[in-house]
């Protein structure tokens, strides 16, 4: 995992300037699930007080993210449901971003390395600030599972 973050590193120039070339997007900017309704098979959100020009996974990746936090401890990750919210948010996304725009520009990769360059880093700082081994071995296992996820087929 270390090396991942060095590379990670290393690539962040790069990386940026690829995700530059994705398409902007109006974004909401405080996607979570206390901001969105579903009803009679619409999607409402609400609270627009953080709207901003972003990328156009931007959303969808922090979405992932509050899914996967648990209110109880925010300072664990619940690994468990990572790939299936992964991979059926990113998925739906993308499917629902095609009906309205050419998504051939949108580069997994960089979806992936967006998300551990977004989480990926408070994760490690988690890791820092661990009190116990145990602890400090659940942030490591986080991360390994943020890895897994560039192989997820979306």
């Amino acid at each position: 995992m270390r090396q991942i973050i060095i590379s990670n590193d290393d690539e962040l120039e790069t990386l940026f300037k690829n995700i530059a070339q994705m398409p902007i997007v109006l974004c909401h900017g405080d996607v979570w699930c206390h901001n969105v309704f579903y009803s009679d098979g619409k999607i409402t959100l609400i609270d627009w007080e953080s709207i901003n020009w972003g990328h156009a996974f931007d959303d969808i990746l922090h979405l992932v993210s509050d899914m996967i936090i648990p209110y109880s401890d925010i300072f664990t990750i619940n690994i468990e449901s990572l790939d299936e919210y992964y991979r059926r948010f990113m998925s739906a996304y993308l499917k629902s971003f095609s009906e309205h725009a050419d998504i051939s520009q949108i580069n997994y990769s960089y979806m992936w390395k967006k998300f551990i360059t977004d989480f990926g880093y408070g994760v490690i700082g988690w890791y820092l600030s661990a009190e116990t081994e145990k602890a400090k071995r659940r942030h490591i296992d986080e991360l390994q599972k943020f890895h897994q996820l560039q192989e997820i087929k979306l």
